[in-house]
């Protein structure tokens, strides 16, 4: 019979270190698991709508034109500009956030889509 490798930590043995991440900044609460989740689910829904821009858009008429590309970042965009609302206002929603908002200038303290 073989004798198996396990590891067995004795009183005294060294265990390696984990970090556990708690949050934004270390922060946890409740208020900050709904705004962790509302933004989680916000870039799912921008992952989403981006695939089927690619596929509708972009490919929809066999593959990538001139044309196809405009609307392709037009449509991009909006999908931006809709993920950037949707994470300032899940943030928003938190009251630890919205207190380090009000003491910093409000072009940092949101996100803000690329310029055009």
């Amino acid at each position: 019979m073989s004798k198996r490798n396990t590891f067995r930590p004795t009183v005294g043995d060294m265990l390696e270190d984990r970090a556990v991440p708690t949050g934004f900044g270390g922060i946890a609460g409740i208020g900050q698991t709904a705004a962790t989740a509302a933004v989680r689910q916000a870039f799912q829904a921008f992952e989403r709508q981006y695939a089927t821009d690619v596929r509708n858009v972009l490919y929809g008429t066999g593959g990538p034109s001139t044309t196809t590309r405009a609307a392709f970042d037009t449509a991009v965009s909006n999908d931006l500009t809709t993920l950037t609302n949707a994470v300032n206002t899940a943030l928003a929603s938190n009251p630890t956030v919205a207190a380090q908002s009000t003491r910093r200038s409000p072009a940092r303290a949101r996100i803000r889509s690329s310029p055009s």
